[in-house]
């Protein structure tokens, strides 16, 4: 069995810049979006499956740590991570509002797909080949949607306006944070003791980042739930098709502060957690 690096390619991207706040301990960043055109190339193409994807990151305006706080978080080690989190899913809650629209005259199935980043890593799927079938790993949410045309046929099946809109609640973003906190035990502690033995880990992984279960209620996961779970510092996020499209995906994002010191508020200056570079994933090297 072999492990692939799953890459990916980001189009017509539109910064991310802050704006104003919707109550006094939740902020309201501006809107965030991606596209993906059908003069794009596949991300992944093997004569069977193919993948076209376009994805971008967000970093969320967490305020680092001062180095007194941070010297504090060095002191215990709560398995699987090296140190304690600066902030956890109960200080920085996360909701995402998003817009998935079409370009084209005809309605296309997308999959609309967020990876978490926590102050530990970013989590990025892999490509599993097991003899001669590939299939890529869920995404932290991975969701399929299908998206009207703007000027469908005559008998086409397709109604109503070519966009989708949605929303992944606190509720779901605290549980992605659960998930990957989950997904980095599992790979520590699910490994398989030699090269004779099967991997569990990429099944373990996509039942965790299965948006229809609950990883508090799965047996399956109960030896692997950590006893903290990191709060999210950001997340990729981005559109997956099967064939050539013009599709956007625009995204606004709420960031509740809990603490009342750890989201950063417009004009405020202050120092703040940088993206993470360790990628959790279940590519070989």
């Amino acid at each position: 069995m072999l492990r692939l690096p799953w890459f990916r390619a980001a189009l017509f991207v539109a910064a991310v810049v802050p704006t104003g706040c919707s109550s006094d301990d939740t902020r309201r960043l501006a809107p965030s979006s991606v596209a993906l055109s059908d003069a794009a190339t596949p991300v992944y193409d093997d004569g069977e499956l193919t993948i076209y994807e376009a994805e971008t990151g967000l970093l969320l305006p967490i305020v680092a740590p001062r180095p007194e706080e941070a010297a504090r978080l060095e002191a215990d080690a709560p398995d699987p991570f090296a140190r304690e989190p600066w902030i956890t899913s109960s200080d920085v809650q996360v909701q995402v509002t998003w817009t998935l629209s079409s370009l084209d005259d005809t309605g296309h199935d997308i999959w609309v797909m967020l990876d978490p980043w926590n102050e530990f890593g970013r989590y990025v799927p892999a490509i599993e080949l097991n003899g001669d079938r590939a299939v890529r790993d869920l995404s932290g949410i991975d969701m399929l949607f299908h998206v009207p045309g703007v000027n469908p046929k005559a008998g086409d099946s397709d109604t109503g306006a070519p966009r989708v809109i949605g929303a992944f609640t606190f509720d779901d973003m605290d549980e992605l944070a659960r998930d990957f906190a989950t997904v980095f035990k599992i790979i520590a502690a699910a490994a398989p003791a030699s090269d004779m033995e099967d991997d569990p880990r990429s099944a373990l992984v996509n039942n965790a980042f299965n948006v229809r279960d609950r990883s508090y209620n799965s047996p399956l996961l109960a030896p692997y739930r950590p006893s903290v779970v990191p709060g999210l510092l950001g997340f990729d996020f981005g559109v997956r098709s099967s064939e050539p499209v013009n599709v956007a995906l625009e995204i606004v994002v709420e960031v509740r502060d809990r603490q009342g010191d750890r989201v950063a508020q417009r004009g405020q200056s202050v120092d703040l957690l940088r993206e993470p570079t360790d990628v959790i994933s279940l590519a070989g090297p």
